[in-house]
């Protein structure tokens, strides 16, 4: 019978203070990515703040950027990362 070991999903919460969107519509945040995932899944916006902008917040698959209104200012966003050992 062969055996194998099942990976286990695990998720770190990175809190990004006072975010300013770039005039492009998007900001990359590689500056909070969090270190020690041997197997990054993907990432998602948890909760944010109150934001100047009236558009949709988006953190693209991969966690590295937030897209929203051009120039829009967050208060504070949560990103969600998930990777397996």
């Amino acid at each position: 019978m062969a055996s194998y070991s099942q990976k286990i999903i695990k998720k770190k919460i990175v809190n990004i203070p006072s975010l300013t969107i770039g005039a492009g519509g998007y900001t990359n945040i590689d500056a909070y990515f969090p270190s020690g995932m041997a197997n990054f899944l993907f990432a998602i916006m948890w909760t944010y703040g109150t934001s100047t902008g009236k558009d949709a917040i988006v953190v693209n698959a991969d966690g590295r950027y937030v897209s929203a209104q051009a120039n829009s200012v967050l208060s504070y966003i949560d990103v969600a990362y998930f990777y397996t050992d």
